[in-house]
């Protein structure tokens, strides 16, 4: 009985620790969280993202960097291979092969001179990227760091492989140029004109810079004889464009002096004699002639529109006046020319008026 006794203690833990987890389970799946319970739950699981894609970023640029010192050795090694099979070609026996033609000189010349990283330097960088690359292999193997990616060290990664492949072609295209012009060479058979394949680019170096010196002192005196020929042609254009203002000048004061000749005036009273009739083209007039009213000389607009000075042929039968319907002119005219010379000569005072209207319409001896 006592036994029994002892028992019912016992289960009522049991059956209370039950309840308990049943309460706890119900609590958990069906009572919903608070919001600040759920803000921080949402903050740890981005925080868990972030880091997560911070790690991968990490790791894709530790993978390149890893590439890269591996592009780096690559290099070392090929500059290496240059200080081993190049730079002694330049001073041994068997470079000076390659001084037996100029041509194998100005290729290898060219080749050598193309900027390549020396090797201390090739060793410099590959010891600053592995000093970059450290602290991500560090913080890759702490599960908890937050540690991103700092934009220096990308661009620095980015920098250093343009950086080591241009310096893998530059040792790369230089040495095979060189050897491929060393076995021509051998080839040939030809007789070394220098001591050394160095002595000898420098010559050619010297030789190259003087024939620039002299292209450059024969552009510069081209250019010179240019310019004094230019300069000689703009003095005889000014000089020409001188005298033709001076003849001009002259041409305009004599017939100036002529315009003001009574003699000459005398020769157009066609034109300057005083009347009515304005001077109209009356050809296509069918109403009565134009008319001033007081007599005076024609109207140098008139006459103009007439075709007077812009046709020789106007002008005679202007001056004539034989036309009266086409010309009423009743200032004093001309007799016909009948001969070819005759014809010629009005034409050649009809170019003489066409210079002189101007300046009697300035003068007021004939009218606007």
């Amino acid at each position: 009985m006592a036994r029994s006794r002892a028992r019912v203690p016992a289960l009522f833990i049991v059956l209370a620790a039950a309840a308990v987890g049943v309460w706890l389970l119900y609590t958990y799946m069906f009572i919903p969280p608070s919001p600040e319970a759920r803000q921080a739950a949402d903050a740890e699981a981005q925080k868990r993202d972030q880091i997560a894609l911070a790690r991968d970023a990490l790791s894709l640029k530790l993978q390149e960097g890893d590439k890269l010192l591996r592009r780096i050795d690559t290099l070392k090694d090929e500059a290496t291979l240059w200080n081993k099979d190049i730079e002694t070609l330049m001073t041994n026996e068997r470079g000076r092969a390659l001084t037996s033609d100029r041509r194998f000189i100005e290729t290898c010349s060219a080749a050598y001179a193309k900027e390549r990283p020396p090797l201390a330097d090739v060793d410099a960088t590959r010891q600053r990227i592995a000093d970059l690359l450290q602290p991500l292999r560090v913080t890759l193997k702490d599960a908890k760091s937050s540690y991103t990616l700092d934009p220096q060290i990308a661009n620095a990664i980015d920098a250093t492989k343009r950086w080591t492949e241009d310096g893998l072609t530059a040792y790369h295209d230089a040495r095979v140029t060189i050897q491929g012009q060393l076995a021509e060479a051998e080839r040939a058979g030809g007789k070394p004109t220098s001591e050394t394949l160095r002595a000898a680019i420098e010559q050619l170096e010297q030789h190259v810079a003087l024939e620039k010196k002299e292209a450059e002192r024969k552009e510069t005196q081209v250019q010179d004889d240019r310019q004094r020929a230019l300069q000689a042609t703009i003095s005889q254009q000014e000089a020409f464009a001188e005298a033709t203002r001076s003849t001009q000048a002259a041409e305009v004061r004599e017939l100036e002096r002529m315009a003001s000749d009574v003699n000459v005036q005398r020769r157009y009273l066609p034109f300057l004699a005083n009347g009515m009739w304005t001077g109209e083209d009356s050809r296509n007039n069918w109403s009565t002639p134009e008319k001033w009213k007081v007599p005076g000389p024609v109207s140098y607009n008139r006459i103009q529109e007439a075709g007077v000075l812009s046709d020789p042929n106007v002008f005679i039968e202007f001056v004539i006046g034989e036309n009266s319907k086409a010309y009423p002119n009743d200032r004093p005219k001309w007799p016909r020319p009948r001969t070819r010379e005759e014809v010629n000569q009005y034409a050649e005072k009809w170019r003489l008026f066409v210079k002189l209207a101007p300046i009697w319409l300035q003068q007021g001896r004939l009218q606007p």
